[in-house]
């Protein structure tokens, strides 16, 4: 017998009530026989279709509050109560493809990799490849936005392909050369030629290394490594020699969630609670799609802001907010980590093009995502 529909069923049962309980604006408080009866559902349901994770943590909840005990909960109270059971939930439904998936190595230090260029296939090609490594991937197809993004993000290593729309890489390569600040950020030129001519030309203006296309990815990975080290003893070099930091003021970052997925709602803004910035203080709201975020007028904030935004919804779509969000972005500072299911390079490229800053694709490990986040907001001035 074939439990998939049943489980699904299951899911959406637990999504439909989590959106009810923490985001009913009329909603204060929630009765302990509601929270009673919901946690014995999901017992029996869960032991009947095989979730033993789900079925044993459902069963000790029910045991931490009894059937009779006329208590209300808080919303706040009840979604930490809950939280074990929330994360369980959108590990199972999306389990499998998970299980695929290579987390990020673990530690702040991680390295960061930007990729400019505007062949989009090969740009999807490196990004998965190099997060295989550990590393942690920034992807662009358009030059001023990959010139923005290096100045917000600060890369370890930067490649750049020298056949780039609208601008030739060479250029891409100087600019950032000239505004390097003094710091030694690793530049990799690709290039199909592979002259004399091009290579000097490259190493003239600042490049590392120059790898001819097509790639290999396994010398490619071996060179960005090297590269790596080069410049960790770099930093630790200019570290001995900093003075001590001035105490620093903490800005506003208002951080938004955009997704119809309860779920991942929830999770969403539990791991922004807990996140802690030397630079930053959080601010941070999440709406059910796109329509409601504009309604809410959050954009009109003055101050940096930081969109974690689903690529499919109902109502109004990825695509569409980014569309919305550009023609404001030239007057607030906004960077964009989409979470996407689509697997069309088109998406992913339309996404990149209209100012994403990076892209996860779903299904996605809790533990990756929230470690993405908080590199990719460690790394923002």
């Amino acid at each position: 017998m074939d439990l998939n529909k049943y489980k699904n069923l299951l899911f959406q049962k637990i999504k439909s009530q989590i959106s009810l309980w923490f985001e009913s604006k009329d909603l204060y408080y929630i009765e302990n026989l509601e929270v009673y009866r919901f946690l014995h559902s999901i017992h029996g349901s869960s032991g009947t279709i095989q979730l033993g994770g789900l079925h044993q943590l459902s069963g000790r909840l029910m045991n931490l509050i009894e059937e009779t005990n006329q208590k209300k909960w808080e919303r706040e109270e009840l979604s930490t109560f809950l939280d074990d059971l929330i994360s369980l939930t959108y590990e199972y439904e999306d389990f499998d493809e998970i299980e695929k998936n290579k987390e990020l190595r673990q530690g702040e230090n991680v390295p960061l990799i930007q990729i400019i260029d505007d062949d989009v296939s090969m740009l999807i090609l490196l990004k998965d490849t190099l997060e295989e490594q550990g590393w942690m991937v920034v992807a662009n197809t358009e030059p001023k936005k990959a010139m923005s993004q290096y100045f917000d993000l600060n890369p370890d290593c930067v490649i750049i392909d020298i056949h780039l729309q609208g601008i030739n890489g060479f250029q891409v390569l100087d600019d950032l050369q000239n505004h390097n600040n003094q710091q030694f950020v690793p530049k990799i030129i690709t290039s199909q030629l592979n002259d004399r001519k091009t290579r000097i030309t490259a190493y003239k203006l600042g490049a590392d290394d120059f790898i001819e296309k097509p790639i290999d990815l396994e010398e490619l990975t071996v060179r960005i490594e090297r590269l790596l080290k080069r410049k960790k003893l770099y930093d630790q070099a200019v570290l001995l020699n900093e003075r001590s930091p001035l105490e620093i003021t903490k800005k506003t970052l208002f951080v938004s969630v955009i997704d119809d997925d309860a779920i991942i709602r929830t999770i969403l803004v539990r791991i922004l609670k807990i996140m802690d910035f030397d630079h930053y203080e959080l601010d941070f709201e999440a709406f059910e799609d796109g329509l409601q975020f504009f309604e809410s007028k959050r954009l009109d904030k003055s101050g940096e802001h930081f969109l974690i935004l689903d690529g499919v919804m109902p109502v109004m779509d990825g695509i569409e907010i980014l569309q919305k969000v550009k023609k404001v972005e030239k007057e607030r500072n906004i960077h964009v980590l989409m979470l996407t299911g689509r697997k069309s390079e088109s998406d992913i490229e339309r996404a990149l093009k209209l100012g994403a800053d990076d892209y996860v694709t779903k299904p996605f490990s809790i533990k990756e995502l929230q470690a993405r986040i908080e590199r990719l907001i460690k790394r923002m001035k």
